[in-house]
């Protein structure tokens, strides 16, 4: 089964968000940063990675701390999986808001790297990034 997990964005929708933002975020907006996209950090990224088996973990109840190992089953993870975890936030907040930028659950760092020695393919979520500020790129660029 294949699962769109897409976000429709439309140009009155694009206007609202970009009006408010400085001039950082708007160029980061041109780039796609913006909706359903892959921060992908400096590495070839291929649709086919798109393509593979899924397991989504529910972590909807955790708003106060990180995401931490023991709130996922690892051994339903498989190397070369793409594992979805559902914050939520999207749920909670506008998308592109304040508060949907930084009231989310972060993924702990011990569960980023669990997930990295299990080799999947990708880790997705409902909400800004694996960690915020500066770790938001030091988890996208995290390998084995």
């Amino acid at each position: 089964m294949k699962i769109d997990l897409t976000y429709t964005l439309t140009k009155e929708k694009i206007a609202e968000w970009s009006s408010g933002l400085n001039d950082k975020d708007k160029g980061l907006m041109s780039f796609g940063h913006m909706g359903t996209h892959f921060d992908a950090m400096n590495k070839k990224f291929t649709l086919d990675l798109t393509e593979r088996r899924g397991v989504i973990f529910d972590a909807a109840n955790i708003t106060d701390r990180d995401i931490e190992v023991a709130d996922v089953d690892l051994t339903k993870v498989r190397a070369g999986d793409f594992v979805l975890i559902r914050t939520g936030t999207i749920e909670r907040y506008e998308y592109a808001s304040a508060d949907y930028s930084e009231k989310f659950p972060q993924v702990s760092w011990e569960l980023i790297k669990a997930l990295v020695a299990a080799k999947v393919k990708i880790i997705g979520l409902d909400a800004r990034g694996l960690r915020k500020g500066a770790e938001h790129p030091k988890a996208d660029q995290l390998r084995r």
